[in-house]
């Protein structure tokens, strides 16, 4: 963003020189001009159109451009062409025809063998997707980006798709898988010595993700690393192209260092902020200074000073977020005004949750789309299947009677023979091709059920806790109602309760969107055995369940300090989602997690067992599928265990039914040790 600000105020800057006659005396020039010339006329006459806000005679005239760099021959000067052209889309927010333009161009880009500049523009597209709220589509354009970039060798195309992928992530609340896609992108470019500031806004983003998670000590470190990497920066560009990002810098260890407790170390960081941010002021750096001053005032019990700072900000032209409004309810409560701190509340809490219904149903939208698209080419592909095998049946007719007619010129006595054999062959291949394409159609009618119970399931998972929001919002908000402290306590615990639920099946529908991925999972941490199991109970919360059923877990010592080299978050992912189906599918007895080292001591085996209904064995597979639910009318999506196998098998492990378990449903995770 700080670079498109800055070349737009090039570009404002060069545009000013033009004036109406100047143009209109450049149009009548373009007959008399040729070569550089011409180009240059080109140039100067689609800036102007630009500047204007003529976006279409820009691009018209940029058309005009590309084809004379065409008949050139100068394919680099042709792709910048091209290039700009998508800019200018970008650049006027004209979003639906840049998806479509950005196809185009990454078609001839792909064709000429100029990679650096094709994924600029497919990481173009996704912008433009993700800004059209077409989140998912974008994410999936994104992972599409990053596996063609992987199979090239090009680090600069995964740099950008991590980069992309963790905008999204951050944007849907996923601030941990965000912090790794800013992580990896950063990694990639620092890797071939990037200098120019490209991955400055990419610290940025990271810090805002960490400080999202409150991972404070872990933001402080990510800070350091920026502000080293500035000081590169600096050697190269100097101190004027780098004010912006130093001030934003000394603002995210300044949070860091409030979040920390460390107020002094924050007032100094922030004092280094504002003097970055007067060398060349912008009003989104003055309102986070004057935010973190207001913070900084109520950690140190200066009321009085908080106020005076968000009294400041209420007097801003403009704000950027709900920051504000919470900083008032902080004040508000600091200094007793319960009252006008809960109308605030009360306020933001309606504005929020119609945004966030206005999102789900757009996700919900586009969710339902792609699987609408996905249906199409299942159907296009049996079409074209039952095609071919027509072409290959009537292919084989004709080859049958041709060596027919010259056999029977030289064998007559075996003729009747052959000819019978040939057919019952014939026949047979028939009848096995009729029998596929039945089982075909039969997958297609499933797939189709699966996901018409699914779209039903996903609505009504969704509806319920919406509706009990809503519930609690209009009581609320109901005029003359007074609620006990009890009430309040009872409301907001429902509140947090079904928020955080629609927020897991998200989550849920996320990673459904990554199920069919076949990359594998980096595997760089080291975690015991124990650490694991106890990290899955209490993401799980099984201990807290309470009611008939008892969770017990059973590792032996040995077992449990047995080291693995694997990824945290993903194995304990995968046991949290089969003590949550165990939890469901049990109504009394127990649940029980226990580990165990395989005969040969290479793999460790988890193994998650209830007395619950259990599983009859012919489904044993059939339960892996995406959308299976056996009980119809349990609460749930019926991709749980379809994203858990997928998990396990991408960290070389595997997740498998034990079907000689008879008291209930026994699942078993293995883990290379």
């Amino acid at each position: 963003m700080r670079r498109t600000a800055i070349l737009l105020i090039a570009l404002l800057g060069h545009l000013s020189l033009f004036a109406d006659s100047q143009s209109d005396s450049i149009r009548a020039q373009l007959p008399q001009l040729e070569g550089e010339g011409l180009a240059n006329a080109y140039v100067d006459l689609y800036l102007y159109y630009y500047a204007q806000g003529e976006i279409d005679s820009a691009l018209t005239t940029l058309d005009d451009l590309i084809a004379f760099r065409q008949k050139q021959g100068d394919i680099e000067k042709e792709g910048n062409a091209r290039w700009s052209r998508v800019a200018v889309l970008n650049n006027s927010a004209r979003f639906a025809e840049l998806a479509v333009e950005a196809e185009r161009q990454m078609e001839w880009f792909k064709s000429h063998g100029i990679w650096e500049r094709y994924y600029q523009v497919w990481q173009r597209k996704c912008s433009a997707l993700h800004d059209m709220d077409k989140v998912q589509t974008s994410l999936r354009e994104a992972q599409l980006m990053r596996e063609d970039a992987l199979k090239r060798g090009n680090s600069t195309g995964s740099a950008m798709a991590y980069k992309q992928m963790g905008i999204i992530y951050y944007d849907v609340h996923q601030y941990e898988q965000a912090d790794e896609a800013f992580r990896q992108s950063i990694s990639l470019l620092l890797q071939h010595n990037d200098s120019s500031g490209v991955a400055s806004g990419l610290y940025d983003f990271r810090c805002k993700a960490l400080d999202m998670k409150k991972d404070y000590q872990q933001e402080l470190a990510v800070s350091d690393e920026w502000l080293d990497y500035l000081a590169v920066v600096v050697k190269k560009h100097g101190e004027k192209m780098t004010s912006g990002p130093y001030c934003s810098a000394y603002l995210t260890r300044a949070t860091a260092l409030l979040g920390l407790g460390r107020l002094d170390e924050a007032d100094q960081n922030l004092a280094k902020a504002e003097t970055y941010n007067d060398l060349y002021p912008t009003a989104l750096a003055a309102y986070y200074i004057c935010c973190l001053r207001a913070d900084l005032a109520l950690a140190r019990d200066d009321v009085a000073q908080a106020q005076a700072y968000v009294d400041s900000l209420s007097n801003m032209n403009e704000t950027f977020d709900d920051k504000v409004s919470m900083l008032k309810v902080k004040t508000y409560v600091r200094s007793g005004r319960a009252a006008d701190a809960i109308g605030i509340y009360e306020k933001l809490l309606v504005e929020k949750d119609s945004i966030f219904s206005r999102e789900m149903r757009m996700q919900l939208d586009e969710l339902n789309t792609l699987f609408h698209v996905d249906e199409l080419k299942m159907q296009n592909s049996l079409e074209r299947s039952r095609y071919l095998l027509g072409i290959a049946v009537l292919a084989l007719l004709v080859v049958l009677a041709l060596m027919l007619y010259f056999y029977s010129r030289y064998r007559a006595g075996k003729r009747l023979e052959r000819e019978h054999q040939l057919l019952l062959e014939s026949n047979e291949k028939l009848e096995r091709g009729y029998e596929e394409l039945q089982a075909a159609n039969a997958r297609a009618e499933e797939s189709q059920r699966m996901k018409a119970e699914f779209i039903k399931n996903i609505s009504h998972e969704i509806r319920t806790p919406l509706n009990i929001l809503n519930g609690f919002t209009q009581i609320v908000a109901m005029p003359g109602v007074t609620l006990s402290e009890e009430e309040m306590v009872n409301a907001q615990k429902e509140i947090s309760e079904n928020s955080n639920r629609i927020t897991r099946l998200v989550n849920k529908m996320l990673e459904l969107s990554e199920a069919s991925s076949t990359l594998t999972i980096e595997r760089t941490d080291d975690a015991s055995v124990e650490q694991i199991a106890a990290t899955a109970a209490d993401m799980a919360m099984v201990e807290r369940a309470g009611g008939p059923v008892a969770f017990e877990m059973h590792i032996p010592d040995g077992v449990g300090q047995t080291m693995l080299r694997t990824n945290l978050h993903y194995a304990s992912r995968v046991l949290e989602l089969l003590l949550g189906n165990a939890m469901k599918f049990t109504h009394e007895g127990r649940v029980t997690l226990s580990a165990a080292l395989t005969s040969d001591g290479r793999q460790v085996a988890f193994a998650v067992e209830d007395t619950g209904i259990g599983i009859p064995p012919e489904e044993a597979e059939h339960i892996f599928q995406e959308f299976v639910q056996l009980d119809s009318f349990a609460d749930g999506t019926g991709i749980g265990l379809t994203v858990a196998r997928t998990m396990a098998r991408r960290m070389n492990g595997d997740l498998t039914l034990d079907t000689t378990y008879t008291g209930g449903a026994r699942f078993v995770f293995t883990l290379p040790a």
